[in-house]
């Protein structure tokens, strides 16, 4: 995997947690999901930066999307 295939992949894995922000979802959702989503979402924006130094990426430790 490139580095342009992990941000494909971690945009991805972004976009599939967008509708809980949307507003006339996240009110059926408590305080506390939203914010471990959050954190998720935070990880996998960060997660490129370990990586960047690499040519080729054999494994990702991608972070764990909390149940919702």
């Amino acid at each position: 995997m490139t580095i342009d295939e992990l941000r494909a992949e971690r945009n991805a894995r972004l976009s599939e947690c967008d509708f809980y922000f949307l507003v006339d979802t996240s009110e059926n959702y408590d305080q506390y999901a939203l914010e471990t989503l959050k954190i998720y979402r935070q990880a996998l924006r960060d997660l490129p930066a370990a990586y960047e130094e690499l040519e080729v990426i054999s494994e990702v430790d991608w972070p764990t999307k909390p149940p919702i």
